[in-house]
């Protein structure tokens, strides 16, 4: 393993865009790598984000995967108006002229607003409708090899070796900075109130009498809880880690905000035409005791309630994979995916797409899912608008990385929390279905909400370290 970043060699690959560039293109991609020694993705991420915006952390724990980004070499967005295919048109134009030295792929990190359409309020001021971004430093983690990454843009008329010294200078400020503190409990920021208990359901049961009556046959309602920030961001990850393994681990830090959570639901994964996503749908919750735990699993899958909100989802995936894909598989009965406070209905669904599909014209396609938006989607989407009276953000939004080669990994960003101004906004939602129950549904969101609230509940160990 390198210690530092060869000079020489950072060099010669900027050197190299530069005479591309001179070719007549106005800038081109230096994409430098080196192995590096594994340090802690969780502390790197933590330790810079409020330095090197925006900062991303992507992170599967139990495949030993972790991405980190930190600063911004080039960022792609898209409108309110906007296909999300542009990104990746853009992109495509960005790495046809890209200089790559080193056994790596270029990978752009990010994510997209639940609803770019909805009122943007003050506690996402900082995160675009769609941002996806190419870092300026990535560190790339897969099993026991882990790679850093320089990405720089060259000009005809840059100072390569000016560009090499300050890379290298910059990345040992990075990987030397000290952990922040977290800073004294402030009261929780109240410009966004969280809905009061009672209003909330009030609503859900509005929302089961329009269905009722044939306005939707679903829609899924999201409320939020603000409480103060006493720990790290570091602890936080370290914590969602230890408990999530298998759940996407993913953080967001744009200036002195930070969206970070442990998701369980994969929107899309796309890897050489071949792609998976889960319909995960109908929720139950765990418990400690064995025989306990199994009975309220055969009730879920028993749930006629839960077994329809189920279907839906997965008719809705299969409505619009089927255009798309020359083969489809999709089981006939759910499972059960078990999280450690929640289980929920799952059916995993893969595909073959036809040649020339885009995964971000896919993503665009599957989001918003049954699963947190509704059904019909345009329905649910006016009512969510009209009743819900929160600005999710990036909340059940896509979140997740593409490379250079088109393939890549979304999830949606759920058992999340905001953290800014020294306190942190929990989300949770619920689908609402004919015969929802109001108490049922908040007792739901709480349940979602545990996700978070232990991860915030306390320091991690010694011995639960993320990595």
């Amino acid at each position: 393993m390198t210690s530092q970043p060869s000079r020489s060699d950072l060099l010669q690959c900027l050197t190299e865009a530069r005479r591309r560039a001179d070719e007549g293109r106005s800038e081109v991609l230096a994409s430098y790598s080196v192995p590096w020694t594994c340090g802690d993705p969780g502390k790197l991420f933590a330790s810079n984000r409020l330095v090197e915006s925006p900062a991303t952390l992507w992170a599967i724990p139990q495949r030993r995967l972790a991405l980190v980004g930190l600063g911004c070499a080039r960022e792609f967005r898209a409108g309110a108006d906007e296909p999300w295919a542009t990104i990746q048109q853009k992109w495509r134009h960005l790495l046809e002229a890209a200089v790559i030295h080193g056994d790596h792929r270029l990978m752009l990190c990010g994510g997209f607003a639940f609803d770019r359409l909805g009122q943007r309020r003050s506690r996402w001021q900082n995160f675009p409708a769609a941002a996806l971004t190419l870092a300026r430093f990535g560190l790339c983690r897969h099993g026991s090899a882990t790679r850093l990454i320089i990405n720089i843009l060259v000009t005809a008329t840059s100072d390569c070796a000016a560009l090499a010294d300050s890379a290298i200078a910059d990345w040992t400020r990075i990987v030397s900075r000290p952990s922040f503190a977290p800073r004294a409990a402030a009261p929780a920021d109240l410009s966004e109130p969280d809905i009061a208990a009672d209003i909330w359901k009030c609503k859900v049961a509005a929302a089961t009498e329009s269905i009722r009556t044939g306005a939707m046959d679903k829609v899924v309602l999201a409320r939020t809880r603000t409480v103060p920030l006493t720990i790290s961001v570091e602890d936080i990850l370290a914590n969602l880690s230890e408990t999530h393994p298998d759940a996407y681990l993913f953080a967001f830090a744009r200036q002195d905000a930070c969206f970070l959570g442990a998701s369980p639901e994969r929107l899309i994964e796309f890897r050489d035409g071949c792609l998976s996503t889960w319909a995960l749908a109908g929720s139950a919750p765990r418990s400690a005791v064995e025989t306990e735990d199994a009975r309220l699993g055969r009730g879920l899958l028993r749930s006629a309630k839960d077994r329809h909100e189920h279907a839906l989802v997965v008719n809705a995936l299969r409505s619009v994979l089927t255009h798309h894909c020359g083969r489809l598989h999709i089981p006939e009965e759910p499972g059960l995916r078990k999280l450690p406070h929640v289980q929920h209905l799952i059916t995993p669904i893969e595909g073959q797409a036809h040649d020339g599909l885009q995964l971000l014209e896919l993503l665009e396609q599957l989001h918003p899912s049954p699963a947190v938006g509704g059904l019909p989607r345009g329905e649910a989407l006016a009512y969510i608008r009209a009743e819900e009276e929160l600005d999710r953000g990036w909340y059940a939004g896509p979140v997740g990385w593409i490379d250079d080669r088109g393939n890549g990994e979304f999830a949606v960003a759920l058992r999340s929390a905001l953290l800014r101004e020294g306190s942190a906004t929990l989300f949770a939602g619920c689908g609402i279905v004919d015969g929802s129950s109001p108490e049922d549904e908040y007792r739901e969101t709480e349940v979602k909400m545990r996700t978070m609230a232990s991860a915030l509940n306390g320091p991690a160990s010694l011995s639960r370290r993320y990595g």
